[in-house]
C-alpha cells in the first residue's frame, strides 16, 4: 500500500500514518509538506473496552477512535463526521462492525445543519459560529438521542456544539468528551454542569478535563452497567479486524498483510488467519 494518496481540493493530503494506539495505524491528514496530523488521544484508552459494547463517534474525524474500538473488536460503532474531506478517508475502512455516517449530531429533529469550515485540516471545523469559520456548507443532521439510543460508549468531539446536546442519558456506561472555548458564550459554565449532571448521575471521573488550554480539555467519565453480545464475526475469525477481508480462522484474527503490519504489542490477542 503507497504511504501517500491523490490530494483533494484545497492541498489536503490523506496517509496511513502509525500512531494514536491505534492498532495497524490509520490514515490521517496533512497538508503538503506538512507532517500528518494525530488526534490526541490519552482518554481514548482511558475506558476498557469491552466485545459487548456498542460505541458512538460523535465528531469522529478520520476514526482514531473508531478504529481503536472497531478493531478491538467492539460488538459495533457508529462514526458521525460531517465534513466531506474527513467522511470520505473514515469511509474507506470496512469493517462488519463499522458504521460511517456523513452528518452532523444535533439536539432537535432538523435533518440539516450548517457546518462551518475553518483553514486547516478539518480538526476544528464546528457548526457553532466563530470568527475563525469563514465558509459554511450544508450538512445532514441527526438528532443526539436517537444516535446514541442504543450505545454504551460515547465519544464527543465537535468544537463546541457538545453544550447544545442533551449529553446525560441514563443507558451509557462511558462518555468521553472534548470541551471545547466558544468566543462569547459560557462554555466553561456549560462545561461544569455538565460534569456535575453526569457526577449526579452516578458516573466516576477516569480522565478529569484540564481546562488550561485547548490540548487538555478532554476528559472521560465511566459506571457500570452490563453489555451483552459481540461482532461474531470478527470474534469467530470469519474477517480480518485490521482491514475487513475474508479470512480463514477459529477466532478473531488478521490477514497476514495486517499480521505484518500491527504491531507485536496490538496484535498479540489475534490469531493469524488464512486467505479464503
Amino acid at each position: 500500500m503507497p504511504l501517500f494518496y491523490v490530494p483533494s481540493n484545497n492541498d489536503l493530503y490523506y496517509s496511513l500514518t502509525q500512531g494514536g494506539g491505534v492498532p495497524g495505524g490509520h490514515n490521517v491528514i496533512h497538508k503538503a509538506g506538512k507532517k500528518p496530523f494525530i488526534t490526541p488521544s490519552k482518554e481514548f484508552h482511558s475506558i476498557v473496552l469491552r466485545h459487548s459494547d456498542i460505541v458512538v463517534d460523535i465528531g469522529a474525524y478520520v476514526g482514531t477512535y473508531s478504529l481503536i474500538c472497531a478493531r478491538f473488536p467492539v460488538k459495533q460503532v457508529t462514526a458521525y463526521e460531517p465534513t466531506p474531506f474527513s467522511f470520505s478517508i473514515l469511509n474507506k475502512m470496512k469493517l462488519k462492525n463499522l458504521k460511517v455516517i456523513r452528518a452532523a449530531i444535533v439536539h432537535d429533529n432538523r435533518k440539516e445543519s450548517r457546518l462551518f469550515i475553518s483553514n486547516g485540516i478539518g480538526v476544528t471545523n464546528s457548526l457553532t459560529l466563530s470568527l475563525r469559520k469563514k465558509e459554511g456548507i450544508a450538512v445532514p443532521a441527526v438528532n443526539y438521542t436517537k444516535a446514541i439510543k442504543n450505545a454504551s460508549i460515547v465519544k464527543i468531539d465537535i468544537e463546541g456544539g457538545e453544550y447544545d446536546l442533551p449529553i446525560v442519558q441514563p443507558h451509557v456506561r462511558a462518555y468521553l468528551i472534548d470541551f471545547h472555548s466558544v468566543p462569547g458564550y459560557a462554555w466553561l459554565k456549560k462545561a461544569n454542569e455538565i460534569i456535575e449532571e453526569l457526577k449526579d448521575n452516578g458516573y466516576i471521573t477516569i480522565v478529569k478535563p484540564d481546562f488550561s488550554c485547548g490540548w487538555t480539555r478532554a476528559g472521560s467519565w465511566e459506571k457500570e452497567i452490563k453489555t451483552t453480545g459481540t461482532c461474531k464475526e470478527l470474534m469467530n475469525g470469519s474477517f480480518c479486524c485490521g482491514c475487513g477481508v475474508e479470512i480463514k480462522a477459529t477466532a478473531k484474527a488478521l490477514c497476514p498483510a495486517c499480521w505484518a503490519l500491527w504491531s507485536k504489542k496490538h496484535k498479540k490477542d489475534f490469531k493469524l488467519g488464512d486467505m479464503q
